[in-house]
């Protein structure tokens, strides 16, 4: 499963822009799209029936209820992870990428000192 990622920061509003995702998953302006959050992570998708949007210059809105469930607030760094293949986008926090990466540097470093220390 191949994956295009960015990094953005949101907005005043909430919104969040990358056109280079938004092309690679070929969402047109005006696209309907379903916006939901799941564990601590936003998944928009392309949806005949969804209730958000997606704007001429390719930003999308994440809902205020949506944020706050993934403790996102305007100014907030965040990670756009496009999977092409699935049609959707997964909008995660950089403080996630941020703990999820820790113990994997931390036994870089490990292994590392062991020859260097």
């Amino acid at each position: 499963m191949a994956s295009l990622y960015s990094i953005a920061k949101v907005d005043d509003s909430g919104r969040v822009a990358d056109l280079v995702l938004a092309s690679a998953l070929s969402w047109k302006p005006g696209e309907p799209l379903d916006i939901t959050v799941v564990g601590e992570a936003v998944v928009i998708r392309s949806a005949p029936d969804g209730l958000y949007c997606h704007t001429r210059k390719a930003y999308l809105t994440l809902p205020s209820r949506m944020r706050q469930r993934c403790q996102i607030q305007p100014g907030d760094t965040v990670v756009l992870t496009a999977i092409p293949d699935r049609k959707l986008m997964i909008v995660t926090s950089v403080r996630l990428v941020h703990d999820a990466l820790t113990d994997h540097f931390q036994a870089i470093l490990d292994r590392w000192s062991v020859g260097h220390g």
